[in-house]
């Protein structure tokens, strides 16, 4: 595990060199790479969390659920860092209207369709963004389900303890 830490605060480190050269060489290629790298680490450190912490929870406590919000938010971060990464390769606007998106386009969109919220006021301008809205709004919708699904099985376990 310390080399695996180790390989993700290099790559961090990267990300951060790479958007800060990114900034001042005014590459937006180069930026959507940081993003995109620290779009796998978000995906890592989800995945991590919800085997560890919250699949492999046996009851329903303070950690459980501080790992699933930890989970969702993880999640929601890395579709908006996904969004960005690829505004940024395709040099085109990612919503219809909104030639300069703000980061906090991007996070808004992000969580209204991870929820399935979905006010309308941003939508997406081409076929492939429009297919990561849709992951995205399955993802909320996968998660959501998952979590009411091992909250039950957790509330199960701790009655049959109880019982016993």
């Amino acid at each position: 595990r310390p080399a695996r830490v180790r390989l993700a605060a290099v790559a961090a480190i990267a990300a951060l060199i790479a958007a800060i050269t990114a900034r001042v060489i005014d590459s937006q290629d180069l930026l959507g790479a940081a993003f995109a790298v620290v779009t796998v680490l978000l995906a890592i450190a989800a995945a991590t969390i919800l085997r560890r912490v919250v699949v492999s929870a046996t009851r329903v406590d303070f950690r459980t659920i501080l790992g699933a919000i930890s989970v969702f938010t993880l999640i929601g971060l890395l579709f908006a860092f996904l969004y960005f990464a690829f505004s940024r390769w395709t040099h085109t606007e990612f919503f219809t209207g909104v030639p300069d998106a703000r980061s906090s386009d991007y996070l808004f969109f992000s969580y209204t369709t991870l929820t399935t919220t979905g006010y309308g006021d941003l939508v997406p301008h081409q076929l492939l963004p429009r297919l990561l809205a849709i992951g995205t709004g399955f993802s909320g919708i996968l998660l959501t389900a998952l979590l009411a699904a091992i909250t039950v099985r957790a509330m199960q376990a701790a009655t049959e303890h109880n019982k016993s």
